[in-house]
């Protein structure tokens, strides 16, 4: 029982520290056009016509070329855009993505909390009646 608390709370301490640290990205849900994209510096997911995701850190205009940019091997790395290719394009929405981290961050503490406390309170109740058993039993 001992082995298996300690391993429950190794787990868990595991999954907390991987939720505090994923950051959750929420893109708006009306498409805007590859100008409006490049206008604004945020993280851009482009649907093509042949139903493929591309996610970029930002999209630019240069030299009449769109051209979205992507962390590879740790560099940034400037990928041309097709625009005849592009079907919709959609920019993170930051009040999103901020709700949707904390989202994942509080519901499971809170659901594990719960857990804690219903499980402490079992194991207390438990004790409780081994030691009115063993009272009532002198």
């Amino acid at each position: 029982m001992i082995a298996l608390k300690k391993w429950l709370k190794s787990i868990t301490l595991f999954f907390i520290t991987i939720m505090m640290l994923q950051s959750c990205v929420a893109y708006q849900s009306t498409p805007v056009s590859l100008e409006v994209a490049a206008s604004e510096v945020k993280r851009t997911k482009i649907i093509t016509t042949s139903k493929k995701k591309y996610y970029y850190k930002r999209i630019t205009f240069e030299e009449g070329q769109f051209y979205g940019f992507e962390k590879l091997n740790g560099n940034m790395v400037k990928i041309p855009i097709d625009s005849n290719e592009i079907v919709n394009v959609y920019i993170q929405s930051k009040s999103k993505s901020t709700w949707a981290t904390i989202a994942i961050i509080v519901i499971p503490l809170f659901a594990l909390s719960i857990l804690a406390v219903v499980e402490t309170n079992k194991s207390f109740e438990n004790n409780l009646f081994l030691v009115n058993k063993k009272v009532s039993g002198l």
